[in-house]
């Protein structure tokens, strides 16, 4: 079905796996309602339910699928969705929920096509960075550092790009 379809794009742009009422909430309805949307690709065994999660979590499965699925929607489109992500993100960061820094970070640089916050996806990619940093993950900082310099830089600020460089 055309709902069905249109949820799995928007799913597939929070992620591989995905809390089920930030889907509700991207499409402006209920869980219980984004749920019935979405049984056919239960069904099909396109999604699963992941028994760990606390609050409702579907996974695609194949994983790729998430990924084959948001590549298939146009730029524009997809910027829009992580623009939408981001805006719902942060405002339940705002309302004290913790999010990893890497996810904030990745939904607001994706945003940025479709007007996304620009200090916000550099603001969050250095958290990225400094988190990754503690954990000792240093690819996964230099790569998050590398692309909050990419936005400054992008934005006409090369001396906050060297700044961000040696932090």
């Amino acid at each position: 079905p055309a709902a069905t379809v249109e949820a799995l794009g928007h799913a597939a742009s929070v992620g591989a796996r995905f809390e089920v009422d930030l889907l509700a909430t991207l499409l402006g309805g209920d869980e219980e309602g984004v749920t019935t949307i979405l049984e056919p690709a239960v069904e099909r065994g396109l999604l699963v339910e992941d028994p760990t999660a606390v609050r409702l979590h579907l996974a695609f499965r194949p994983t790729a699928l998430a990924a084959h699925l948001e590549g298939r929607a146009p730029v524009a489109e997809r910027a829009a969705r992580h623009r939408a992500i981001a805006t719902v993100l942060e405002d339940r960061v705002a309302a004290g929920a913790v999010i990893a820094p890497e996810v904030m970070a990745h939904h607001h640089l994706r945003a940025l096509p479709a007007g996304g916050d620009a200090a916000a996806a550099v603001a969050w990619s250095e958290r990225a960075g400094r988190a990754a940093a503690r954990a000792a993950g240093w690819r996964d900082a230099a790569t998050a550092f590398e692309r909050a310099a990419d936005v400054l830089s992008s934005r006409g600020r090369p001396t906050d790009r060297h700044h961000l460089l040696h932090l």
